[in-house]
């Protein structure tokens, strides 16, 4: 946790949510592979379909945490996720929905999107409990 602080203040990310993300993504196991899909490692389960994201890199838990906070800034930074945490915190999970819920693209009377909204509600709340 000393090492997630460290990138916390680097970025100016609130520290607690860097912790719950990393909480609620490994359990806080550098070597943890995806439970929903083996494409995700390490710390912040970054995923190795994405450009320039290697499995050395992703289980590499100083990178993990350096890159995990340097998103959360630049995304609270961004117009896309409405200068808010809590559709930072939706975006470490799934960035294409949570933008459009920031932008209010989504709605909770359209049968559609209940389900992307129930699973960014549900991630939000989950990374929040483990807050400290």
């Amino acid at each position: 946790m000393p090492i997630a602080d460290r990138y916390a203040l680097k970025y100016t990310v609130p520290r607690g949510l860097l912790r719950g993300i990393a909480t609620i993504e490994s359990n806080w196991d550098p070597g943890a592979v995806g439970y929903w899909t083996n494409s995700d490692f390490g710390l912040c389960q970054w995923n190795t379909t994405l450009p320039d994201i290697t499995t050395a890199r992703a289980l590499d838990p100083f990178w993990a945490l350096d890159s995990t906070a340097k998103a959360m800034r630049e995304r609270f930074d961004s117009d896309r996720w409405g200068h808010n945490w809590l559709y930072v915190i939706a975006a470490h999970n799934v960035p294409t929905w949570a933008a459009q819920w920031a932008q209010g693209e989504l709605s909770a009377t359209d049968p559609a999107d209940k389900p992307k909204l129930d699973r960014m509600n549900g991630y939000v709340s989950n990374v929040l409990a483990r807050v400290w």
